[in-house]
């Protein structure tokens, strides 16, 4: 959505106007009240209102907005906004495939756990089945007699 646009008539407060227009005014009366003028009193009024018409004109001018300051104040915080905008974006990006990075290395543990119980079934599956084909005991080592007692036959 575009900023809405806003005149030079607007940005600038009425007063300010006012206030360099009064100033404008005043110089021209100080002025020819300084002509005119014969005694101490005038001379001073005169100088007094030019004094004001100073200050007035000094005022307004002062106190109004600076509109190429703004403009490149705006301007650099608009450029700062874009950059951080680019950085964030960047680094949502990083974050989704260092995401995604991670979800694929869990689904490979998965799939090594699923292989291992499969591998671990079927070893077990077949060690029931031999020690169903065996009759019991016949997994035992057979010792003949004469070397259990620990003699040899035909020894001393």
């Amino acid at each position: 959505m575009p900023a809405p646009v806003t005149s030079d008539v607007r940005r600038q407060p009425p007063l300010l106007t006012m206030l360099f227009w009064a100033g404008v005014g005043l110089a021209p009366v100080a002025a020819l009240i300084l002509l005119v003028a014969d005694g101490n009193g005038p001379l001073r009024f005169a100088a007094v209102l030019a004094i004001v018409a100073v200050v007035l004109i000094g005022l307004s001018i002062a106190l109004r907005p600076d509109g190429a300051g703004d403009s490149a104040r705006t301007d650099e915080l608009l450029d700062e906004i874009e950059g951080l905008r680019r950085e964030l974006r960047s680094e949502i990006v990083a974050a989704a495939q260092r995401g995604n990075q991670a979800l694929d290395q869990a689904q490979r543990a998965q799939e090594g756990i699923a292989a291992l119980k499969r591998r671990l079934d079927a070893s077990s599956a077949a060690l029931a089945g031999a020690a169903a084909v065996e009759p019991p005991g016949a997994g035992r080592a057979r010792v003949p007699a004469e070397a259990a007692g620990g003699r040899r036959a035909g020894g001393p």
